[in-house]
């Protein structure tokens, strides 16, 4: 199977200053294809930005070899993500301005298949980050649990509507390590009719935190708040992983209503 490093990166013209579709998820999703493809680069190994455009004002410049409109574009990032251990991934998308979504598995492009969106695949996303305008810029974490030397689609979509430009996009894998070099992660195949036995089409499992314990909170008749600690087992994956739990039961107070009584 030939395969070669780095997201492809498509460029897409987007109007200036346009804050209407730039807050609607089903534009990330496969609407921004509409407006035209302006320039592609390939084996884009550090999906990182960080552009200054002169305030208020349409300029040039060039990102990975690409002439474009720095201070408005829309930018694609595909491949497929090949976790090197199985366990929990924490992606994330930091001080994005203006706006991300990021799929893996099944919303981000059909399996084998790099140029065929599902045109649902708005539903399917794992991340989504828009900045308020004039608001500082933002974060979002979200963790998923991989198996390794599995192909998962995965699909970046970014949008820059006006001046600066910051997309900073990284995953910590399973034993704490911080890839920001996705050289030995990310892969295009010539052949994709080789990835079909290895390439995941459904979406990944999200879990509810980084350290693989989840905080549960219910409602129960007892007068204290009591805290359990158990560990299951995870069967819905190729391979079944353990996950803490901490279960907290609080009181859950109920209203007595007192009616005067005459003795007849």
């Amino acid at each position: 199977m030939s395969l070669s490093p780095g997201f492809k990166a498509v460029f897409y013209k987007y109007e200036m200053d346009d804050s209407e579709d730039f807050s609607q998820s089903t534009f990330y999703s496969v609407k921004y294809r509409r407006a035209g493809a302006t320039g592609t680069a390939s084996g884009i190994v550090e999906p990182t930005l960080s552009i200054s455009p002169e305030e208020g004002v349409v300029q040039d410049g060039t990102i990975w070899g690409v002439d474009l409109t720095v201070s408005n574009y829309t930018l694609e990032l595909s491949g497929f993500f090949k976790p090197q251990i199985s366990g929990i991934y924490t992606f994330h998308l930091n001080k994005i301005d203006d706006g991300a979504m990021v799929w893996l598995g099944q919303g981000a492009f059909l399996c084998c298949l790099p140029s065929a969106i599902p045109s649902n695949s708005v539903n399917d996303r794992i991340m989504w980050v828009t900045k308020p305008y004039q608001d500082d810029s933002l974060s979002e974490t979200v963790s998923v649990y991989l198996d390794a030397d599995t192909y998962y689609p995965m699909r970046i979509v970014y949008i820059n509507i006006i001046s600066f430009s910051i997309l900073d996009f990284s995953i910590e894998d399973p034993d704490g390590t911080l890839i920001t070099d996705f050289s030995d992660y990310i892969w295009q195949a010539t052949d994709l009719s080789a990835l079909r036995k290895s390439c995941s089409s459904t979406t990944a499992s999200l879990v509810s935190t980084s350290s693989s314990t989840t905080t549960t909170t219910l409602g129960w008749t007892g007068t204290d708040t009591t805290t359990t600690t158990f560990t299951t087992t995870v069967t819905s994956v190729k391979t079944p992983y353990e996950l803490d739990v901490v279960e907290v039961l609080t009181p859950q107070y109920t209203t007595t209503t007192t009616e005067p009584w005459t003795d007849p």
